[in-house]
């Protein structure tokens, strides 16, 4: 397989479940999706400059539904964090 070839670990388990890192997956998503890095990147200079851009609006300037609408950063410097509780279907 191409991946193995070029020494490149896919992001799932053993078993192929892409389920049991679907929160990872999730995020992976948003960065591709609202910040535009599934767009081709010329050099890994500039790959790793688009990516800390992102990492950090998506940290500390978007607000999060999961976190009661603040942003990841606020919700950790609380000293004490009320976790938002998902219910199964």
């Amino acid at each position: 397989m191409l991946f193995k070839e070029n020494n490149i670990d896919i992001s799932m388990n053993i078993d192929c479940d892409p389920y049991e890192n679907a929160v990872l997956k999730r995020v992976n998503g948003i960065l591709k999706d609202e910040f535009g890095l599934s767009d081709p990147i010329s050099t890994p200079c500039e790959a790793e400059m688009t990516l800390h851009q992102a990492i950090e609006i998506y940290n500390i300037q978007l607000p999060h539904l999961c976190n009661h609408y603040v942003t990841p950063i606020k919700m950790h410097e609380q000293s004490q964090i009320v976790p938002r509780i998902w219910y199964k279907k």
